[in-house]
């Protein structure tokens, strides 16, 4: 038998639905940021699983959303979609609220802005189209050779990228054989100064063919009550991964 459930706090106030509840935008744990050639698509989720005990929650109807200058419809508030049966109580079924743009991002960074009777989020966007490439400083032709223990600095590009993203990530993904990675060194302590990236081959890594993973975090700040938003493209997955050559 289960035991009878405790209601789920949540600043809001309670819709008249059985089984939902009203939450303020900063109640969501998680705002994804989807596009794609057909839609630009924004998803909150509070963190909770489905099925669930509690209740499921529901945006607020004054929710809006604006990327640039053009506002996104809130589709889909959240809330209850079903139940299943339990012994003593229902559990609830719940889906997640959605705004939606039938159409795909802007060229070039953006910005979007969500809004409730509560706060306001403001997210820098990158852009979400375009390839990113980096080049070596001083140019070398693929595969580039570098050597352990060197200062690497990388031109990246598009222009202004590097600084809207929360966090950059540096690998190297040794190969055995072609096709074939066998270990990974990740490179701490990688910075930036403008477009260019520097960080430094640690002095341990042996000679050898290498992957180099250059990856941005794929989540972007949203000011202090929403630190972060995950991002994803069917455009480019904003990861370049060079073929080097380290020689001692």
């Amino acid at each position: 038998m289960r035991l009878p459930w405790l209601p789920l706090v949540v600043v809001g106030c309670l819709s008249t639905t059985p089984g939902e509840q009203d939450v303020a935008l900063t109640a969501f744990e998680t705002l994804s940021i989807n596009v794609s050639e057909q839609s630009f698509k924004l998803t909150l989720d509070d963190g909770g699983y489905s099925p669930r005990w509690g209740p499921c929650s529901v945006a607020d109807a004054k929710l809006t959303a604006q990327l640039n200058d053009i506002s996104i419809p809130l589709i889909q508030r959240g809330g209850k979609i079903g139940t299943s049966p339990g012994d003593d109580v229902d559990d609830n079924d719940c889906t997640q609220a959605v705004l939606q743009l039938d159409m795909p991002p802007p060229d070039g960074p953006s910005t979007l802005k969500l809004s409730d009777s509560s706060t306001t989020l403001i997210c820098h966007l990158p852009d979400l189209k375009t390839a990113r490439q980096a080049t070596l400083i001083p140019p070398d032709t693929e595969p580039w050779t570098l050597r352990s223990g060197q200062d690497v600095a990388m031109q990246w590009s598009p222009s202004g990228d590097l600084p809207l993203w929360s966090a950059f990530f540096v690998e190297l993904l040794h190969l055995a054989a072609p096709h074939t990675i066998d270990d990974l060194i990740f490179i701490h302590d990688n910075t930036f100064e403008g477009d260019v990236l520097h960080f430094t081959i640690p002095s341990s890594t042996a000679p050898g063919s290498y992957i180099l993973e250059l990856s941005p975090s794929r989540t972007v700040r949203c000011g202090v009550q929403r630190p972060l938003a995950q991002v994803s493209s069917t455009f480019t997955d904003f990861i370049i991964r060079p073929a080097i050559t380290i020689v001692p």
